[in-house]
């Protein structure tokens, strides 16, 4: 997500993992939650992969940066 992010142009995230997983397709997203949901420590690591699937070209993508 890091490097996606930079590509994006944008200098800072406050909620990285709130912005990462409105990004991704509803699947992924609903993924991470449930890891989270049915333990907490999913947030660890799942905050950095949950960005990696994310298409700066897609239409969701695309709405941040108008």
């Amino acid at each position: 997500m890091r490097l996606n992010v930079i590509r994006a142009g944008i200098d800072g995230v406050e909620h990285a993992t709130s912005f990462g997983t409105a990004l991704l397709p509803l699947r992924e997203a609903e993924k991470y939650r449930q890891a989270v949901l049915a333990d907490n420590n999913a947030r660890r690591e799942g905050r950095y992969e949950c960005g990696t699937p994310i298409d700066l070209d897609s239409p969701r993508a695309r709405r941040f940066s108008s």
